[in-house]
């Protein structure tokens, strides 16, 4: 090579280095078909539409496919995306790929009556802040799953990304020995949110707003009444714990009311959700003795109790006394007491979870926390 090219060429390598090093970003306008193309339209006129609350999974050949309008009806079904999901030109093998939207970071629309195509679902995008404008593609079924609801108007909000701590579903725990901890040694920005007693609607509204997924503690009765709110919250990330089936103070029970209340409860969580909870028990009110601890290890459960409390239980309590209690008191590791059946905690979770990031704080479940603890290897406090 001529000298005189030599500095030109290290000019263009130092260039093409510089917007691939981590912390550039690149935003890439696409802009998406506007329109349905007839020859997408792939409907069988045969087929009922799946009900939504029958749809749990994409994996499968289900009816799924275009999307004539990006107005919801019945015919229509919104969905988000569990990993990577990569928005096509078709659902050919010679389509090109026109963006790429990381996990829980899309929602799509797509009709019912109408099935995948390659396995790839006909959808609508209704835009990004990232620089994908609305409009129609394809998706490869097997990233999707139902969303919780349509999206708020305008584009999708893509500023947030999940920490590389967090998981986007909740991992499994080793099997319990019946210790008991109520803080998490890490070095890692985390905070435990648990949520204690039951959940509502409009809790559960807040935490995917914000794309956070918390520890639920519920008692068995309490998921055998509202087994809507549990169905839901498990799709959305949350995990589940054991908090007994009534509620007692288990320590004025006796070993057998004691193991009762714990198997009861896992009775309950398993015919209403069919889905695993962590191996992590939350006596009520945080009251246990040994007798307790022994059955938690025969059951293969730890105890999990707190060190911050929102005290939303208090005569008193307002929203403004809850946040200023958990964001005051939140370090690494921490774990967060929250009752969201309370006025006072259902009014501030939006506020609290705001406090915490403010503080450098995320607040997650408890699997995250306790599987970013210190190297060599996990070290929970004991009570004091």
């Amino acid at each position: 090579m001529p000298r005189f090219l030599r500095p030109l060429l290290l000019l263009v390598l130092c260039c093409l280095c510089l917007g691939c090093m981590p912390g550039t970003t690149t935003v890439r306008h696409v802009r998406l078909p506007r329109e349905t193309p007839e020859a997408q339209a792939d409907v069988d006129p045969t087929m009922d539409p799946l009900a939504v609350e029958t749809l749990t999974t994409l994996d499968g050949d289900l009816p799924m496919g275009p999307g004539d309008a990006p107005d919801a009806s019945e015919n229509t079904l919104w969905l988000e995306n569990r990993a990577d999901a990569q928005l096509w030109t078709g659902s050919g093998a010679g389509a090109k790929s026109l963006a790429t939207i990381p996990p829980h970071q899309g929602l799509f629309e797509a009709q019912v009556a109408t099935k995948p195509v390659n396995g790839r679902v006909f959808v609508f995008y209704p835009g990004d802040t990232s620089g994908v404008e609305a409009g129609y593609a394809w998706v490869d079924a097997a990233t999707l799953r139902p969303a919780s609801g349509p999206p708020a108007p305008g584009p999708l909000d893509r500023s947030q990304r999940m920490s590389a701590l967090i998981s986007p579903y909740p991992r499994s725990l080793p099997r319990g020995t019946g210790r008991v901890f109520e803080h998490i040694e890490t070095s890692a920005p985390l905070v435990a949110l648990t949520l204690d007693d039951g959940i509502e609607q409009d809790v559960l509204d807040v935490l995917a707003d914000r794309g956070v997924k918390a520890t639920l503690f519920l008692s068995g009765s309490w998921v055998e009444q509202n087994p809507d709110a549990v169905i839901r919250a498990l799709p959305d990330g949350h995990e589940l714990g054991n908090h007994s089936y009534s509620h007692s103070y288990l320590t004025t029970l006796g070993e057998d009311g004691i193991s009762t209340e714990i198997t009861r409860a896992n009775l309950s969580y398993s015919l209403v959700t069919e889905a695993p909870f962590i191996a992590l028990f939350r006596p009520p009110y945080g009251a246990w003795d040994d007798r307790v601890a022994r059955e938690a290890q025969i059951q293969g459960f730890d105890i999990c109790l707190w060190d911050v409390d929102s005290y939303s239980y208090q005569p008193g309590a307002t929203a403004e006394s809850v946040v200023k209690a958990v964001v005051d008191a939140a370090r690494p590791g921490s774990i967060i007491l929250m009752h969201p059946l309370t006025d006072a905690d259902r009014k501030a979770m939006g506020d609290v979870i705001d406090g915490l990031r403010a503080k450098g704080l995320e607040p997650t479940r408890l699997s995250d926390v306790i599987l970013s603890a210190d190297p060599p290897k996990p070290h929970i406090d004991l009570p004091h």
